[in-house]
């Protein structure tokens, strides 16, 4: 792909770490790696108007940059079924996941030393094979997001991947894709975008409290 300015409109967040287009760098690889330049993360953070603390959600909104290796229907296809597992594993009103606390609490919780394969903990190896049997259907088609565009290049095929929920902490859902190379926008760039916007001052508000006697104000400095 070539250089492109990043994906804008007038309702759209600013340009940066919290952009839901914002091509992050590789964390979960090591610094020696050749990776470290030729591949991003797209952050799909949490959203906790789905369930709230009940259990991890994802934002279903689609990053557009996704789009040359991952098409809509593939991300909201992982999307809605690593939300629906989630919600299942971490269900408290589960009758499994009744049964999983009570053999752990009549076991002195040696229940939880063996790892059962029951109630939330087989649920979350769920969710955790199936991030993986969708790497590989990703990978077995190339990567092709779109009809008509694909990877451009063999050795970016397996690149495109979504990372294991571990390694976030369950707190977003990270998918590594090639650079896309997308550039910053210039100060030039956003004016001309933006013409109809008058130049405004923005005064930061002082932190004070007026007195409501005037005797108890400060005396102005000759």
């Amino acid at each position: 792909m070539s250089n492109r300015d990043p994906p804008h409109s007038p309702t759209s967040p600013a340009w940066g770490p919290s952009h839901p287009c914002f091509p992050h760098p590789n964390p979960h690889i090591p610094l020696s790696s050749p990776l470290v330049t030729s591949t991003r993360i797209i952050r799909i953070p949490r959203d906790y108007l789905l369930a709230g603390d009940l259990a991890p959600q994802f934002s279903r909104v689609y990053p557009e940059l996704l789009s040359p290796w991952v098409s809509e229907t593939q991300f909201r296809t992982l999307i809605s079924e690593v939300n629906t597992r989630l919600l299942k594993a971490y269900d408290p009103w589960s009758w499994i996941n009744w049964l999983d606390g009570f053999l752990a609490l009549a076991t002195g919780w040696l229940w939880e030393d063996v790892k059962a394969g029951i109630g939330g903990r087989r649920a979350v190896r769920g969710v955790e094979d199936y991030v993986e049997k969708w790497n590989h259907e990703v990978a077995r088609n190339k990567g092709r997001g779109s009809a008509d565009g694909g990877l451009e290049k063999e050795d970016e095929e397996g690149l495109v991947k979504a990372i294991e929920l571990r390694r976030t902490g369950w707190m977003s859902l990270d998918i590594q894709i090639p650079d896309p190379k997308v550039g910053l926008l210039s100060d030039s760039a956003s004016v001309e975008q933006q013409p109809s916007q008058p130049q405004r001052t923005v005064l930061a508000p002082r932190l004070e409290t007026v007195p409501s006697n005037p005797s108890l104000l400060p005396m102005a400095q000759s």
